[in-house]
């Protein structure tokens, strides 16, 4: 039974990672778009999106044994 969890959590580990990166590469997208408009706005605004997505991270990963 103990490695089945152990499996279990690196697969939780490699989806939670999976999922942060797609974030940050929609994020990534999006930006390198505006980036060319506005660069002080879309600067501004990645602060504003990136930091709850890292607080979100952080608790998700603390909420894992």
């Amino acid at each position: 039974m103990k490695p089945l969890t152990h499996i279990f959590k690196g697969i939780s580990h490699i989806l939670l990672r999976l999922f942060i990166g797609i974030i940050l590469l929609i994020m990534l997208l999006g930006t390198s778009f505006t980036l060319s408009y506005n660069p002080e706005r879309t600067i501004a605004s990645w602060k504003d999106k990136i930091i709850p997505v890292l607080k979100v991270a952080k608790t998700v990963k603390d909420l894992m044994p």
